[in-house]
């Protein structure tokens, strides 16, 4: 299981398919969070070797590769992605689309940060 971080080889990603999952309360091989992160993979696996990141240019250059790969070689895993709402519920779904997305790393660490770690307040105050 991992964390609301994930550490690949050169590319630092938010657990998206993990915030699904929690989110969802399925956590299991077939429920979305899964789905998802077989298609994260697929896509990361098809593109890592030939595009290694090493800086700005390497990661665009990368992120160009992974969105050919899921139109491409990885079209049948992103097609397996699923409804929210039908793995958990319209609440669930809702949590999703608050909770697990963003438009840039600082929203996506924002945002799962409490789902994750839960109502934490980093202010070094609190019931002592």
């Amino acid at each position: 299981m991992f964390g609301a971080l994930i550490d690949y080889t050169g590319v630092t990603y938010a657990n998206v398919a993990g915030c699904i999952a929690i989110e969802t309360g399925n956590t299991s091989s077939t429920g979305c969070g899964a789905a998802y992160q077989a298609a994260f993979q697929c896509e990361y696996l098809a593109c890592i070797t030939q595009c290694p990141v090493t800086d700005q240019t390497s990661f665009m250059q990368f992120q160009e590769c992974t969105s050919s790969a899921a139109m491409s070689t990885c079209q049948s895993y992103v097609n397996a992605e699923c409804n929210f709402a039908a793995d958990g519920g319209q609440e669930a779904a809702a949590a999703v689309n608050a909770n697990c997305s963003a438009a840039d790393f600082q929203g996506y660490y924002d945002a799962m940060s409490t789902v994750f770690c839960g109502d934490y307040t980093p202010d070094g105050g609190g019931p002592g």
